[in-house]
């Protein structure tokens, strides 16, 4: 069985809240629509995977989150708008 799709990574799952730890996940490469970034002062980007069920996964200061993913990846000027893309 392949698995190359399945990637695993550190989430806040449906929230745009950053309070606390995030939680493993495995994300499924395939079932991503879109992926959004923003990079903020320091030069650290954060993304969200908009998956095709509707679920988020917010991945914060996660250089290697577009590592394996073919997605359409929308760039915003400002971190709110990750989530509404």
């Amino acid at each position: 069985m392949n698995e190359k799709h399945l990637l695993d990574r550190h989430s806040y799952t449906n929230t745009a809240s950053n309070a606390g730890s995030p939680q493993r996940v495995t994300v499924d490469a395939r079932q991503i629509d879109r992926v959004a970034t923003w990079t903020n002062a320091y030069g650290n980007p954060s993304y969200v995977y908009h998956m095709k069920d509707g679920t988020t996964h917010y991945l914060v200061d996660d250089y290697g989150a577009m590592n394996g993913i073919n997605a359409r990846l929308i760039r915003v000027r400002r971190r709110k708008d990750m989530f509404n893309v």
